[in-house]
């Protein structure tokens, strides 16, 4: 018998929002990234916009810690994680890894923004207007985004970090002088609300001072779909549940339960996917039926399950 109504249940789901993530692109021109291993500065692109200094690859010889915390991350990795929690994915060390004055960044799948967030690498910047970025949308139109601060070098104003670990061309391989720090930075910039419907097609940079930008980052302004559950279905005969919910996007969701609506610690199943979903084509809801026995849950006159979304 399949009831609807036996099961005491509480349909309670968390809110899934999108956030910052890395978008991958064409068009950059230089390499300013020196690796641990096999490369020394000297070995890197000679890029004469930053003095012959280049960023050091965590774990490089003869880092200077004293003056630099931290370094470009392992290249296994790449993944930039600032102090404001924002992960930027940087370019392989051994090509090119940095966006300079007059590259144009172009989107390898055009999409709708509604914020664009750039880690900055540089050792300068001491005039106005030095970070300039073109946003140009796919039916042509453009918009300009424009940020200055005083000092890039000393400021502590948006580090993204604390000082990362620079290494001097030309001064004896790992040997050179690794100091002083520089900060890099973060930048945000909210889309004016009538472009965050546009895709963006490509930006170009124009950059004074010994500035490049290693990274973008931006928030998909698609439709946000709250995540609540829809239908519930116990079969008490065949001991399962049946579950559906919107479908938000989410990389996956976790199914957890509860006996008293207090301890929702026990989950019923977790890395679920929509391609599990009973009804792949329906992509507005995911359904799926679980097995409680195979859960492990026991019969209990009363039972709240809840959805979240998993990162």
């Amino acid at each position: 018998m399949k009831n609807k109504i036996m099961m005491t249940s509480l349909f309670v789901a968390v809110s899934c929002g999108l956030q910052a993530d890395p978008i991958s692109g064409t068009g950059f021109s230089a390499d300013a990234i020196a690796e641990k291993e096999g490369l020394t500065p000297d070995d890197v692109t000679d890029y004469a916009g930053l003095a012959r200094w280049v960023f050091a690859e965590e774990g490089s010889p003869s880092i200077d810690t004293t003056t630099a915390t931290v370094a470009v991350p392992d290249s296994a990795d790449r993944t930039f994680v600032t102090d404001f929690g924002t992960g930027f994915l940087l370019q392989p060390y051994d090509q090119s890894n940095i966006l300079v004055s007059g590259d144009i960044f172009t989107l390898d799948s055009p999409a709708a923004y509604s914020d664009l967030q750039f880690l900055i690498f540089g050792i300068g910047g001491n005039s106005a207007d030095n970070f300039q970025a073109t946003v140009t949308f796919t039916d042509a139109s453009t918009s300009l985004l424009i940020f200055t601060i005083n000092d890039w070098q000393g400021s502590r104003d948006y580090n993204a970090t604390d000082k990362i670990a620079i290494a001097r061309r030309g001064a004896g391989g790992w040997n050179s002088y690794f100091g002083p720090g520089v900060f890099p930075r973060e930048i945000n910039f909210d889309l004016a609300e009538e472009d965050q419907s546009k895709p963006i097609q490509s930006i170009e940079f124009t950059l004074n001072d010994r500035l490049a930008v290693s990274a973008v980052n931006g928030t998909g302004s698609g439709p946000v779909v709250d995540l609540a559950i829809t239908g519930l279905v116990y079969d008490q005969e065949g001991g399962s549940l049946t579950l559906t919910w919107r479908n938000t996007g989410a990389a996956s969701y976790i199914v957890k339960y509860s006996t008293d609506l207090t301890n929702f610690d026990s989950d019923i199943g977790d890395g679920l996917t929509a391609a599990e979903d009973e009804n792949p084509d329906e992509a507005d809801t995911i359904t799926l039926t679980f097995d409680l026995a195979e859960a492990g849950i026991s019969a209990s006159d009363r039972l709240f399950v809840r959805v979240e979304a998993e990162d």
